[in-house]
């Protein structure tokens, strides 16, 4: 499938302005479902060397992040995206990623990464972040956490994952590993309680997002973008 060059998606309403040497958005208003608004403004972390992306409520610091952007390689890496406990289950943390997605957008790069809490594999799986864990050490501690899960509606999950361990090849168990913690994520959401999924993982995992990925799923970020009242289309 041929896929088109993201600097070719068009940008809408939301403005943008080139500021710390970058294409970044000016302040826009985020609008949730209760129909409360979130002023949104990205600024410049001088000692750091980030960008900053906060959403505040009359001056209230409600959702933030930090990101570095390097256009010599097109690349994004988010850091400490963060949501106060009152202001969850909002839409913030969507909020966040969505500002993200303008960036590597507006910016011309090919890919978004992170690392991910144990707790928040699953939401970054949602908004279509791969598992994209190298290491075979660490992606075990994932590995054996899905393997000994007692739900038996994920019992598939947990067998998959006792195969997996048992291959003798790094590689194959590394790429068949990030696909079984990339489906888990997105099947436990259905099964667990809340509470429950902050267990369901036992290592913090990096994650990817790259433009093709954007590009193939343009409808559901579209989608998105129209749902928080964001003058913003892939």
């Amino acid at each position: 499938m041929k896929i088109q060059n993201i600097s070719n998606i068009p940008m809408y309403g939301l403005k943008i302005n080139k500021k710390f040497g970058l294409n970044v958005f000016e302040d826009f208003n985020f609008q949730t479902a209760d129909k409360k608004n979130y002023r949104v403004s990205i600024s410049k972390n001088e000692q750091m060397s980030a960008l900053n992306v906060s959403f505040s409520d009359n001056g209230y610091k409600c959702a933030e992040q930090q990101s570095q952007i390097y256009p010599e390689i097109d690349f994004m890496f988010v850091d400490n995206m963060f949501t106060n406990r009152s202001d969850r289950g909002k839409g913030l943390g969507f909020g966040l990623h969505l500002t993200n997605i303008i960036e590597m957008t507006e910016n011309k790069l090919n890919k978004i990464d992170l690392l991910s809490t144990e707790s928040a594999i699953p939401f970054h799986v949602h908004f279509g972040f791969i598992p994209d864990q190298q290491d075979y050490g660490l992606l075990y501690v994932n590995l054996k956490s899905i393997s000994d899960n007692s739900f038996p509606e994920l019992a598939k999950f947990a067998q998959e994952a006792r195969k997996i361990i048992k291959l003798g090849k790094i590689p194959e168990k590394i790429a068949r590993g990030n696909e079984l913690v990339h489906e888990y994520a997105k099947e436990i959401v259905k099964f667990m309680s809340k509470e429950d999924l902050k267990y369901a993982f036992a290592k913090e995992t990096p994650m990817v997002l790259d433009k093709q990925n954007v590009l193939s799923n343009k409808n559901f970020y579209n989608k998105l973008f129209d749902k928080y009242k964001i003058d913003y289309q892939i």
